[in-house]
């Protein structure tokens, strides 16, 4: 499958072979839902989608986690208290930076922390993960 986040908060799920329109999901509970700032696939066709809203124009801004499975059930939310700058996922997890310098070690299947948030010293830009 490929996905793709747009700038309305919108994810679109087409088949790689065909080229085939899926499903299209919306993050859950945003009045005025952002754009989709990051994205990571789970080995089994999870999803995990970061999105942003605020409740009115001006507003604050929330970060949110969702965890949908591969045919588009939502299956976890978590707001994030951080400014998200990085996704990915790798086994069991998801690994998510953020730009008030730490990483957050997420289990993949229900968005909980792993461990404790690991503090860096300068903001996140990208996360990988080795063998």
């Amino acid at each position: 499958m490929a996905v793709s986040g747009s700038e309305d908060g919108t994810v679109i799920i087409h088949t790689v072979r065909r080229g085939q329109f899926v499903a299209a999901l919306r993050p859950p509970g945003a009045t005025l839902p952002g754009p989709i700032s990051h994205l990571a696939l789970g080995a089994e066709g999870q999803i995990v989608v970061q999105s942003s809203a605020c409740e009115r124009p001006g507003a604050q801004v929330t970060y949110s986690l969702h965890l949908y499975s591969v045919n588009g059930r939502l299956r976890a939310s978590v707001t994030v208290t951080e400014q998200p700058t990085s996704l990915t996922a790798a086994k069991d997890f998801v690994l998510l930076g953020t730009d008030q310098c730490s990483i957050h070690i997420l289990h993949l299947n229900k968005l909980r922390p792993a461990v404790p948030p690991l503090t860096m010293k300068v903001p996140v830009h990208s996360v990988s993960v080795t063998k």
